[in-house]
This record gives C-alpha cells, sequence and structure tokens, in this order.
C-alpha cells in the first residue's frame, strides 16, 4: 500500500505584452518558480535540471518542506512546462504555462501547477 497526497493550483492571467516576450519571461526558470505558489527556493544545476524546494500545509500531516527534480518537458510556441525528472519515484511536480496571444500585445497565460507526493506510510513525510 502506497501513502499519496496530491494537490493543484492553477489561474489565468492577462499581460499587457506581446507573446514572445511573455514567453521569454516564463522561460526562465526563476520568473516561473517565483510566481507559483509555495516555492521558496528554484536553482538549476549544471545538467540542467532544476532543483525547486517548495514548503506546504497538508491537512493532517501539518507543513512540509519537499524538493523537486523537474527537466523541461515542452517548450513549444503555447506551452512551456517542467515535469518530474525520469528517474523520480516519490516527488512529482508539474509546472506548466500556457501563452495564448490574445490580441495585438494582450497575452492570455494559464498556469498550471500538480504536485504528487508518494510514500509508503503518511509518517514518512515527516
Amino acid at each position: 500500500m502506497v501513502f499519496t497526497v496530491k494537490a493543484g493550483y492553477s489561474n489565468d492571467i492577462e499581460i499587457r505584452s506581446s507573446v514572445e516576450k511573455v514567453r521569454e519571461f516564463f522561460l526562465d526558470i526563476h520568473n516561473f518558480g517565483e510566481l507559483m505558489p509555495g516555492v521558496q527556493q528554484v536553482h538549476t544545476d549544471a545538467k540542467g535540471i532544476a532543483h525547486w524546494k517548495v514548503q506546504t500545509e497538508i491537512p493532517v500531516v501539518g507543513q512540509i518542506l519537499q524538493k523537486f527534480a523537474l527537466e523541461l518537458a515542452e517548450n513549444t510556441a503555447d506551452r512551456i512546462e517542467w515535469a518530474p525528472i525520469r528517474t523520480e519515484a516519490e516527488n512529482f511536480l508539474r509546472y506548466s504555462a500556457d501563452v495564448l496571444e490574445k490580441a495585438k500585445k494582450i497575452t492570455h497565460v494559464q498556469f498550471s501547477h500538480m504536485g504528487r507526493l508518494r510514500r509508503k506510510t503518511a509518517r514518512d513525510l515527516h
């Protein structure tokens, strides 16, 4: 049996700027991390792996601080997505931003942030 905790967050915003400038902004992992709730620190190592430190409150379990290793999974004209590295077995985090031109110099951005922690027991989260 495996104990699993899941959480998610999404939001939509409009930015008065070109879609190219907005994509460039969100492609910078530090900008992306600063806008997401609970992200304490973002660091990219020499291999291009992004290490995210996230703090959150989980009912019954309490406040936890977890580290997640992510890689850039999608970098297309309308989507930027960071996903867990392929070898990850416990801490899964996925961040994405869909970037769409709504009108000239007005860009619509839809954020999505989903996390999942898997442990043998709830005690393993402490």
